[in-house]
């Protein structure tokens, strides 16, 4: 079942429970942010090049600016819970 997350916290918690978030985007098409051993890996589709973007942000406290920056609107974060 498709849940919203409504706090970066509550993001945080979930990346490091090694939860799948997916994102949103403008465009209506969705991204993927997932958490590996080498960082926080976000990959969003790019309607430009049609391709996927990936970035890799380093830690927890780059993910949080990320979220700042580009997740804080409600309702572009979710995840996947288990029915």
């Amino acid at each position: 079942m498709k849940t919203t997350i409504q706090s970066r916290r509550e993001a945080v918690n979930l990346l490091q429970s090694e939860h799948v978030l997916y994102i949103r985007i403008h465009n209506g098409q969705t991204g993927m942010i997932k958490s590996t051993v080498d960082g926080i890996i976000v990959a969003i589709p790019n309607e430009q090049t049609d391709k996927v973007d990936f970035r890799k942000l380093e830690d927890v406290e780059a993910f949080e600016a990320f979220y700042d920056l580009t997740l804080s609107k409600p309702g572009t974060l979710y995840y996947n819970a288990p029915s």
